[in-house]
């Protein structure tokens, strides 16, 4: 689906508007296409369920569950204000094998009323959000916000994203994100808040393998209720001094952020490197010329085909199962020569040389 097409049902009066039930291999929104679900009524809207293989929302596209709020099958035409309201907004429900969401696209449960908010849950392998995409959960009413549950067998990654749940002034929505291995955050936000009001903050609650945070946030805020309570458990999480973990309250009781795993911050295991390098001449002893002042020979181990090596490395042994054993011949007063060898024809042929200096005398 592209351009301004929409899969749509509302509900006007006391009855409970249409199921949206949709099956495919593959689904692909695009440039402001919708599937969606309303109620303008006292009746309920209807469910939204989506099953497929994999699911793709870019340029806009969105699937909702709308409390009175914009009508997606009438779009740009008003709808009447004599309408009683208060019907809750259907739930919304997506099982899919990937999903992948960019450019501003969104999956949101909204209600401007006194109905409640759906709930929105998504059953998936992997979900990727990009480019401002969003999955939300929103009161702008008297309402509740609905809940956000994400299960991923896989991973979730938020490049840009953002899962939230707002509302004006009744109790913010919670959030739970489960995945097998990994919840990445890159710029992104998991978010619950309460921005007026005396209604509490949502709780969060994230269980994967890895959690990783870079440059984004996972808040549970409110102004005039308490805030919400964070629970990370994780083998492992890791997280950049730019990212924030928060649960507070303007003007109520702060909530909790409680994180479940054996490593919190990888910024305070950080070691600065050397950045000084290895002088070989400091490396080599030079005890014996610096009380003869003289010049000492040198040591020398060249194969076929080889580079020497640092004076630190650990070196082989000289002897072979064949080496032969020269008898040592003097070549002046102080000095010595011993040579060893292989004489394996498939061996890397090796003569050392080594010049001894007596230092005792």
């Amino acid at each position: 689906m592209s351009g301004k097409t929409a899969i749509a049902t509302t509900s006007f009066s006391d009855g409970g508007g249409g199921k949206i039930d949709i099956r495919a291999g593959r689904i692909e929104l695009g440039d402001s296409a919708v599937i969606s679900s309303g109620a303008e009524g006292m009746g309920a809207g209807g469910d939204v369920v989506i099953s497929a293989e994999t699911m793709i929302l870019n340029d806009g596209a969105t699937v909702s569950g709308q409390s009175e709020g914009e009508n997606f099958f009438v779009r740009d035409a008003p709808v009447p204000d004599d309408l009683p309201g208060g019907g809750n907004a259907g739930n919304l429900r997506l099982q899919v094998g990937s999903l992948s969401m960019s450019g501003r696209a969104q999956v949101s449960s909204a209600t401007n009323g006194i109905g409640d908010g759906g709930d929105l849950s998504i059953a998936t392998m992997s979900l990727q959000l990009e480019d401002d995409s969003r999955i939300s959960a929103v009161s702008r009413g008297a309402g509740l916000a609905g809940t956000i549950e994400v299960n991923a067998d896989d991973d979730v990654q938020l490049l840009g994203g953002s899962i939230t749940t707002a509302a004006d002034s009744s109790d913010g929505g919670n959030i739970v994100v489960n995945a097998t291995t990994l919840v990445y955050l890159l710029g992104g936000e998991i978010s619950t808040a309460v921005s007026d009001g005396d209604g509490d903050g949502g709780n969060i609650t994230i269980d994967p393998v890895f959690v990783v945070l870079n440059n984004s946030n996972i808040v549970a805020n409110a102004r005039g209720g308490d805030g919400g309570n964070i629970l990370i458990v994780a083998d492992a999480f890791f997280i950049d001094e730019n990212s924030v973990i928060d649960a507070s309250s303007e003007l109520g009781i702060d909530g909790t952020v409680i994180i479940r795993a054996p490593s919190e911050d990888v910024t305070a295991s950080l070691v600065a490197l050397p950045t000084g390098f290895l002088v070989p001449t400091e490396l080599v002893s030079r005890a014996c010329e610096t009380r003869t002042r003289a010049e000492l020979s040198s040591l020398v181990v060249a194969g076929r085909e080889s580079a020497p090596s640092m004076p630190d490395d650990l070196h082989p042994s000289l002897m072979t199962r064949t080496a032969r054993a020269v008898p040592p011949v003097a070549l002046r007063r102080g000095y010595w020569r011993v040579t060893s060898g292989s004489e394996s024809a498939n061996s890397t042929a090796v003569e050392v040389v080594m010049l001894k200096l007596d230092c005792s005398g």
